[in-house]
């Protein structure tokens, strides 16, 4: 029931999603999806993503530090030129290296709660449309 409250908030997004860990990307994907996300693009590699970012907009974005052997920081730089909030959902402990480049963006460190989940894309979106 507790997504049901997040589900008019997130009704008509665009989700970002780049995770190479296909059973987190799925749980990603189908947690956006109940609570009212409509597209949900999940990305495996960098380049991947970077390809989704040329031709689509997005709502918001969450972000696995590392993909495979290479980092986000490609995409994360793409988005953030574009004005897309995005934040990062990893189990690296390099908080310190992400800190020192965006400083307000949050990090979630998975595993996590699925409203823990929720509420930073629920935030995002609050944010974007108050813009």
């Amino acid at each position: 029931m507790e997504r049901n409250r997040h589900s008019a908030l997130l009704q008509g997004t665009r989700i970002l999603i780049i995770e190479d860990e296909f059973l987190i990307a799925m749980e990603l994907e189908r947690l956006l999806a109940d609570a009212g996300a409509e597209t949900i693009c999940p990305c495996r590699t960098v380049e991947d993503a970077l390809l989704a970012t040329e031709n689509n907009s997005f709502s918001a974005a969450i972000l696995d530090f590392c993909i495979g052997q290479q980092i986000v920081t490609p995409v994360a730089h793409r988005l953030a030129s574009r004005g897309v909030p995005f934040i990062f959902y990893t189990a690296q402990t390099v908080e310190d290296t992400i800190r020192s480049e965006w400083p307000t963006c949050q990090i979630i460190s998975k595993p996590a709660h699925s409203q823990d989940i929720l509420n930073a894309i629920a935030s995002m979106a609050i944010r974007d449309t108050s813009l």
